[in-house]
């Protein structure tokens, strides 16, 4: 079997995964690669691959200039009794940022912000990032859209 020196990376989405491609195969071969959140300074990420082979992802990792910060002081919404929390989330003006919803219920939600213009649908046991900024000082409300009266809150933009 002769197998090209490079791989090649399939783009589906957001998602990449690196291929070997095998001349007399059917289908290309996927190769084991790291996950990572994938962007710049103004965090724009990416799901990229899988480790160790089996389908076994790796610890995501971010990648870009200030990275190390990013990471540590990415804000976060809980979901968790079809409620935010916390209710009110106050984040730095004038900078990019991604706003990390993990929803702990057992039903799908859904973060909305008009006056965000965000929309985020977020699974039972899954953590959605939206991606925000950069945004002036102000209010910015937002509701769970499958549960309103109880799914509010705002995020202070300082």
């Amino acid at each position: 079997m002769a197998r090209l020196s490079s791989s090649v990376l399939l783009l589906l989405g957001t998602v990449c995964t690196p291929l070997a491609l095998d001349a007399s195969a059917a289908a290309p071969t996927p190769l084991p690669v790291a996950t990572a959140s994938v962007g710049t300074s103004a965090l724009a990420t990416a799901t990229v691959g899988t480790a160790g082979g089996a389908g076994t992802p790796a610890p995501a990792a971010s990648v870009g200039p200030n990275a190390a910060a990013i990471a540590a002081s990415a804000p976060r919404l809980l979901i968790q009794g079809h409620q935010f929390t916390p209710a009110e989330l106050h984040v730095p003006s004038g900078r990019k940022l991604v706003l990390e919803v993990e929803n702990r219920d057992n039903s799908v939600e859904e973060f909305e912000s008009y006056d965000l213009d965000r929309e985020q649908r977020v699974q039972p046991g899954e953590v959605a990032r939206v991606n925000l900024g950069p945004l002036a000082p102000g209010r910015y409300p937002f509701f769970g859209d499958f549960h309103r009266k109880s799914a509010q809150g705002v995020l202070v933009v300082d």
